[in-house]
């Protein structure tokens, strides 16, 4: 099976490793957020802490929230 050419864009990133393990693990949905961990019978809330308003997944906490949208605009990156 060949690799998503995604693999190698990240990989390929002039960023610190630190980063490309980030984006590795959130498109492998192994970020620990509420869902994540609710799902391992984990017993807390799935809901989203900061809004309140959705169930904390990793499409929530980095675009959804408002919070994770403040970081993006802070970047200067929100509009991409």
């Amino acid at each position: 099976m060949k690799p998503h050419p995604i693999w190698g864009k990240i990989w390929g990133l002039n960023v610190p490793a630190k980063v490309k393990n980030f984006l590795w693990r959130a498109m492998h949905n192994t970020i620990p957020c509420r869902v994540t961990l609710a799902n391992r019978h984990i017993k807390v809330s799935g809901q989203c802490p900061v809004c309140e308003i959705g169930a904390e997944d990793i499409k929530h906490l980095l675009f959804k929230c408002t919070r994770g949208k403040h970081v993006w605009e802070a970047l200067g990156i929100h509009d991409l």
